[in-house]
């Protein structure tokens, strides 16, 4: 981690900065007391603000688009027409699937038709068959009248059967053709596009007159988000720091839109896909936002913080007092010059720390868990600047929590100086 804030982001309220002048040119001081507060460590990264919960929706079906029905931001309910694709193909495949079904089952009504006359020439075969054998059983028909009784019945059952299962074959075509209607009536609903779900037009890809295709994968069309009270912040962490990230974790971000407001939000989900760019390797964090004032909106991206640890009532001093080391000119034999204090206001002081901040984020590494340093402290009534070791706690963004060493809140520590030669 490089050091954000070596800069010297200084205690919220009044700071108090202590300028140590000699006589004539000798060095200047800065100094800051140490005080009890809270220290926490950042995750910083860029993120971008999406729907939670979105619906793409495309056409099922080719066509010429005939009319919109909805713009950006318009509220929908599930079942409302979004668009509509030009029906009169489709109205005609219906009446056409229509006529085809009525002309099967008045096909099949002649076959049955046909069965019936079948049935009733196979019952008078099979009679006359049964009076010519009696007959011929008493000597009184021929042979040959016998045969052709025979015959006329085997003709009979013969006739009965493709009459049977012509009636079958028909039947059959008829759950084809009732379906292929169904199909022609359900791509011919299909021309009005209706929403999914009930939410907000949040795209809109379509115009009257286009020509959409259906294919494998459909065109979208429009996209509605679910609820835009409930948003997503996409954060993309890098490799480096994806590993202090947790969910649960608080996050706060800012967007240029509302460049006077920090938003807030927390830790859902880390995906584990890694996403390469430009040989930069990060992991996309889920981040819930609440947005019930609906001043965000998707698509916006978002300087984002996640803190990673905090500590509530410690002991700390800023940054800088942990970087400063005295140069050449900065003491002899360990005194200070004479003292002129001036006190800033909070608002002074906190424009001089993020100038202080921008300048320097990122110039030298920094501890960031618990270790050792120097402070060097201005105790009451001295005039030397005493360096003080210290074992570190939580070091963070602005604030080093301190753990142990001679320091108590109030003290005067240096953070700075104005001499050449000295760390500052």
């Amino acid at each position: 981690m490089l050091l954000l804030a070596l800069a010297v982001l200084v205690i919220l309220g009044a700071v108090v900065f202590l300028f140590l002048m000699g006589s004539g040119d000798g060095p200047t001081y800065r100094l800051t007391h140490a005080d009890v507060g809270s220290v926490e460590r950042l995750v910083r990264a860029v993120g971008r603000i999406e729907a939670r919960d979105s619906v793409d929706v495309g056409a099922e079906i080719s066509g010429t688009v005939a009319a919109v029905h909805v713009d950006f931001g318009a509220r929908v309910h599930a079942g409302d027409p979004l668009a509509e694709i030009d029906p009169a193909p489709f109205a005609a495949d219906v009446a056409r699937a229509q006529a085809a079904l009525a002309a099967a089952r008045a096909e099949l009504r002649q076959r049955e038709g046909r069965v019936r006359l079948a049935a009733l020439a196979l019952a008078r075969a099979e009679r006359d068959a049964k009076r010519a054998r009696a007959l011929a059983a008493g000597g009184h028909l021929s042979e040959q009248a016998l045969d052709d009784a025979m015959t006329a019945l085997e003709r009979a059952r013969a006739e009965h059967a493709i009459a049977l299962a012509e009636r079958d074959a028909q039947a059959a075509r008829i759950p084809g053709l009732e379906a292929a209607l169904k199909n022609a009536r359900r791509l011919l609903d299909k021309t009005v596009i209706r929403a999914p779900i009930d939410g907000v037009v949040i795209d809109r890809r379509v115009a009257p007159g286009q020509t959409v295709v259906s294919a494998f994968q459909a065109q979208t069309l429009f996209t509605i988000a679910a609820d835009l009270a409930k948003l997503r912040l996409v954060v993309d962490v890098t490799e480096a720091d994806i590993g202090a990230v947790t969910a649960g974790q608080p996050v706060r971000f800012a967007v240029d839109a509302w460049p006077r407001r920090t938003f807030t939000g927390v830790v859902a989900t880390i995906r584990p896909a890694a996403q390469v760019k430009e040989g930069l390797v990060t992991y996309p964090v889920l981040v819930d936002v609440d947005n019930g004032d609906g001043r965000l909106l998707p698509g916006m991206t978002a300087d984002v913080q996640i803190v990673v640890r905090h500590v509530d009532r410690v002991l700390r001093v800023p940054l800088a007092a942990l970087a400063w080391r005295p140069g050449r000119g900065a003491q002899k034999n360990g005194l200070l010059p004479n003292v002129r204090i001036r006190i800033v206001s909070r608002e002074e002081a906190e424009r001089m720390q993020r100038a202080m901040a921008d300048f320097s984020r990122g110039d030298s590494p920094r501890p960031e868990t618990e270790g050792t340093a120097t402070v060097h402290v201005l105790f009451a009534g001295d005039r030397i600047a005493t360096p003080v070791p210290v074992r570190l706690g939580l070091v963070g963004e602005r604030f080093a929590e301190i753990r142990d060493g001679d320091i108590k809140p109030g003290d005067a520590v240096v953070i700075g100086s104005g001499e050449p030669g000295d760390e500052d």
